[in-house]
């Protein structure tokens, strides 16, 4: 479905790279604060999502400058990741599965738990009430609306970057 037109913050240069001509990818600047719009998902090179996303609470307060790929760390994962199944959750509702693919950086991000999913935290009343959204255990955490377009739109399969 077409989406409309709106008006989009920039990729950064350095992600630019991992855009597809054809078909979509999810992309996470970690190295800018989470007031910041850091995530965009493009769908056949066109930039059709750009919201904020939360980080682990072990990475950082308003930044994410420390990454784990350990059980129990509370932390965010970088590299590259692939797009997994969706499910309903009774405390975090819609979900969808995220596997790494880089061995020993975030390879088990799966099995640790590490999903996208919406967080009354990471909303933009949140944000525009308290001036930041909050963190997470590690999930990439988004307003409930982005969640579920991410969701919708990045089906099992798609590839998501995640840089500093």
């Amino acid at each position: 479905p077409n989406m409309p037109k709106i008006k989009h913050k920039p990729i950064p240069e350095k992600l630019k790279q991992y855009i597809p001509q054809l078909g979509e990818v999810i992309l996470i600047d970690y190295s800018q604060s989470s007031s910041k719009k850091r995530l965009w998902v493009t769908q056949d090179g066109n930039v059709v999502i750009n919201c904020r996303v939360g980080h682990g609470k072990n990475s950082g307060k308003k930044y994410c400058t420390k990454f784990s790929n350990e059980f129990g760390s509370n932390m965010s994962s970088i590299g590259t990741f692939i797009t997994g199944d969706e499910y309903m959750n009774s405390v975090i509702g819609r979900a969808m599965k995220i596997h790494g693919l880089d061995p020993g950086i975030n390879d088990k991000v799966h099995q640790r738990g590490i999903r996208f999913h919406s967080s009354k935290y990471a909303s933009d009343s949140f944000f525009k009430r308290n001036g930041y959204i909050g963190r997470s255990l590690g999930c990439f955490t988004t307003d409930a609306k982005y969640n579920n377009q991410i969701i919708d739109l990045c089906k099992v399969g798609t590839m998501m970057h995640v840089i500093i």
